[in-house]
Order: structure tokens, then sequence, then C-alpha cells
């Protein structure tokens, strides 16, 4: 049975969810994170287990006697999300970002690639675009500022913690030079939604996003 863009949908959510939290999750906690009932959730853990796609584990309760659903991805989902067609589009991703800030910094500021990479539908890339817009925002930083933010990544103990302070270190940068409220406004936004797109990659998404930052500061 072919994945349907909304089984698609659930196994992303649920892969984000366990690579966040480092185990299976309630299926109820993917309904919440999108928006359906526990009982559609649990009718798509029953087709994608059927399919290989997920499997269950089972949480004993604090109550005697009783224990708690919990599902994550097979190592089938692992290698739906890791295809060959995700990575080439990745690199492809990659490589305009990367040239769109290299024309930045001689001077020839192109806004379209990581404008369009942000309304991507994968989160990884979706990611890429907004760290490319943040940098590029902060073109006027100094040589030490892009070194701080080198630091700030390769020294976090996870790589979600140092994506996480790239972009606060970002918004502390603007605010400290008084810049305007339009921009930094902007900024904010930039950010809120790169916070919410990095919940949804894998770790091995996060590594590649942090790969992608060191090689865009340089």
């Amino acid at each position: 049975m072919a994945l349907t863009p909304r089984r698609k949908e659930f196994l992303a959510k649920l892969k984000a969810l366990c690579d966040f939290k480092g185990t299976a999750v309630p299926y109820g906690a993917v309904a919440e994170a999108l928006g359906i009932s526990k009982w559609t959730a649990y009718d798509m853990v029953q087709v994608l287990e059927r399919e290989g796609y997920v499997r269950r584990e089972y949480a004993l309760e604090k109550v005697p006697g009783r224990s708690r659903l919990l599902v994550a991805p097979t190592a089938k989902a692992e290698g739906l999300a890791a295809g060959d067609e995700g990575r080439e589009e990745w690199q492809r991703w990659r490589a305009r970002l990367l040239g769109a800030l290299g024309q930045a910094r001689a001077g020839q500021r192109n806004d379209r690639w990581h404008a369009e990479a942000r309304e991507s539908p994968s989160p990884l890339i979706a990611c890429a675009g907004l760290v490319t817009a943040l940098l590029m925002e902060l073109q006027n930083l100094n040589r030490r500022g892009h070194e701080l933010l080198r630091e700030v990544v390769s020294l976090a103990p996870r790589p979600e913690m140092g994506l996480s302070l790239v972009a606060g270190t970002t918004l502390g940068s603007l605010v400290e030079r008084a810049v305007d409220r339009a921009m930094i406004g902007r900024i904010a936004e930039y950010i809120r939604r790169f916070q919410e797109k990095l919940a949804e990659i894998s770790t091995t998404e996060r590594r590649l996003l942090v790969d992608f930052v060191n090689e865009a500061l340089f």
C-alpha cells in the first residue's frame, strides 16, 4: 500500500517526537501535535503497523497491572525518511543556499533561494532557509561575531541545543546593535518558525543542519 501524504505527515511527526524524546511516545502525543483526534491517530497507527512502518511498546503505569501504549517508527520508516530522493533534494538546496550566502558577502544579496526554502514542506530545508535568512540579516557582524556563532554550534552537547543557541545569539546581536523594530520583528518571526521546524527534524537531520551552519559561517 502506497503511503498517502497524510500517512507520511503522521510518520514524520512521530519520528520527530521520538527523536526529540529519545524514546517511543504515546500515539495521543502525535494526535495532539497534528491537531487530530486520538481515534484517528490510533487508526493511523494500526494501518502503519500493518505496513511495517510503526512498532508498539508498552510502558508500565504507576497503577499496578496497567500499561500505556507507546509507538515508534521502525527501521523501514527510518529508511524512508533517509531515501535517495530526499538526500539529493537536500544537497541541491544546500548548494543553492551556500551560494546565496557567498553572493551576499560579495555585495550581491539575493533573497530568492532562502525565501523559497523557508516554505519547503521539508522541515530540514525550511530550517536551512531560515538559518540563511538569519545570517543574511547579520552581514554586518564582525569576524568575532561569526567565530562566536561557530563556537556556540560546535561546543553544544547536543545538535538541537547548538542550533537553538544560534537563533538566540542572532537575535541578541541585533538587539545589541539597536537595529530598527521592523527588522527585530522579522528576525523574531524567523526564529519562531525555526524553533518550530527544528522540533520536526530527526537527529540525523540536525547533524546535517549543524554541518550546514558551520560551512555557512566560513
